[in-house]
């Protein structure tokens, strides 16, 4: 999730310049991509996390892992959840560019 935290920090460094120099336009492509990354990271990392619990239920070889699994699926949710704000939190400056750059 670390990445996805620091492509965050990333996201309001570049709503900043966003706010402060005319070209917006590359800015408001930047902070899409950065965007659409971030979303695509927290999905990655969930299915890498469910991986791991199937493979641990595997080697466990046992049926009656429901307090793994749900456990797990907690756990691998956090990624999308974090994802999914970042992105929410990068469509919502890029709205707000948009519209100053309208105004302008």
């Amino acid at each position: 999730m670390y990445p996805i935290l620091y492509s965050l920090i990333l996201i309001f460094i570049l709503f900043v310049f966003g706010l402060i120099f005319k070209s917006k336009r590359k800015i408001i492509d930047l902070i899409s991509s950065f965007g659409w990354l971030v979303l695509i990271w927290g999905f990655l990392g969930e299915t890498i996390q469910l991986y791991n619990i199937f493979e641990s239920i595997q080697i466990q070889n046992s049926l009656s892992a429901a307090g793994l699994i749900f456990g797990g699926l907690k756990i691998s949710l956090n990624s999308v959840i974090f994802g999914l704000a970042v992105f929410l939190v990068a469509r919502l400056e890029m709205i707000i560019l948009i519209v100053i750059k309208k105004e302008h």
